[in-house]
């Protein structure tokens, strides 16, 4: 059951365009409540201001998923890019990884998935990125961060972002972590490289995310909250 702390939502950029995408059936509404409930942990409490199936998550991460469990701009815009460009996806959506922590290792049923169940998972674990990385704020700067500022929602190391390999060919440039649509992109893009140079392993030791690494307890949280996903233990919604 949602409890919602009624506070004026921050929206990050009014020019987020809306996708028109389908609506989140009851069903996977309720995957997205069970997935944040699993890595509750992650909330980081002294920002937030409202809950998700009694996780605390901060306002702004309404971009990427919104108090009811449903899809905001953002969230919308990375199911829309993996399902609208498959195939530039390919290693995102690949069935065909054996890696032990790939997403076809990791979700028993993910080979079964369509497309747009996939693209929910990575929205997920997307969303989950951004509220440990920076309480979902593109405008967050860490100057305290090894090798530079770690900016935007996801860490980038501010103005050396056009460095990142992606399999998206011009996603990243500098200073695109102070974008927040282009930042997504840019993110989207280096995960499938990882995923493509590592067996689709999503959380491997040398990921460039410390969130992502397996010795980190965010990493811990995301994939356990993957693993115990019912989207991962059945295909029937």
């Amino acid at each position: 059951m949602l409890r919602f702390l009624f506070f004026t939502v921050f929206i990050v950029s009014s020019a987020i365009p809306a996708f028109g995408l389908e609506e989140l059936s009851e069903s996977e509404e309720n995957i997205v409540q069970e997935f944040y409930q699993t890595v509750e942990w992650l909330s980081l409490r002294r920002d937030s201001v409202y809950e998700l199936n009694g996780v605390e998550m901060n306002d702004r991460c309404e971009t990427f998923i919104t108090r009811r469990g449903g899809l905001g701009p953002l969230g919308e815009y990375v199911i829309n890019q993996l399902t609208s460009r498959s195939n530039d996806y390919a290693p995102l959506l690949s069935e065909s990884w054996t890696g032990e922590r790939s997403l076809p290792g990791l979700c028993p049923v993910f080979r079964s998935l369509s497309d747009r169940h996939k693209a929910i998972l990575w929205a997920l674990i997307v969303t989950s990125m951004a509220q440990k990385e920076s309480s979902c704020d593109v405008e967050a700067e860490n100057h305290n961060a090894p090798n530079g500022v770690a900016a935007g929602f996801f860490g980038m190391h501010q103005s050396e972002e056009g460095r990142y390999p992606s399999i998206i060919p011009g996603a990243c440039y500098d200073g695109v972590s102070g974008h927040a649509q282009d930042s997504v992109l840019c993110l989207l893009g280096m995960l499938g490289h990882q995923v493509q140079n590592n067996d689709g392993n999503v959380f491997f030791r040398g990921a460039h995310f410390e969130v992502l690494r397996p010795r980190f307890q965010s990493a811990q949280a995301i994939q356990r909250a993957v693993e115990s996903s019912s989207l991962c233990q059945t295909n029937a919604i």
